[in-house]
């Protein structure tokens, strides 16, 4: 009889050998998981404030879309920008020390 208490004893230790492996692996596995889940949620919070930024590009790029209908807005823009004159008009350019 001896010998089947050895056998009971060595079993029950095994399986809670086992159980405690298991535990851990489970704990591991959590833990893994919930590292991912901040690092996602970071991402997530990056790309919110990205997609923030594209609406206001957005919408400023509306805007000017908008105003490409306005003609004294076209002429501002050639006048500024491409330096362009009206026939018969002269450009001065007045050139600053600095």
């Amino acid at each position: 009889m001896g010998n089947r208490n050895k056998k009971k004893v060595w079993g029950s230790k095994l399986f809670l050998l086992v159980c405690m492996l298991f535990i851990f692996y489970i704990a591991y596995i959590m833990i893994v998981q919930e590292l991912k889940n901040i690092e996602l949620e970071k991402e997530l919070v990056e790309y919110q404030s990205q997609l923030e930024e594209l609406h206001v590009v957005v919408d400023e790029l509306s805007d000017e879309l908008g105003k490409t209908k306005d003609l004294d807005y076209i002429e501002k823009l050639a006048r500024e920008k491409l330096k362009m004159v009206k026939p018969n008009e002269i450009m001065y350019i007045i050139k600053d020390d600095n």
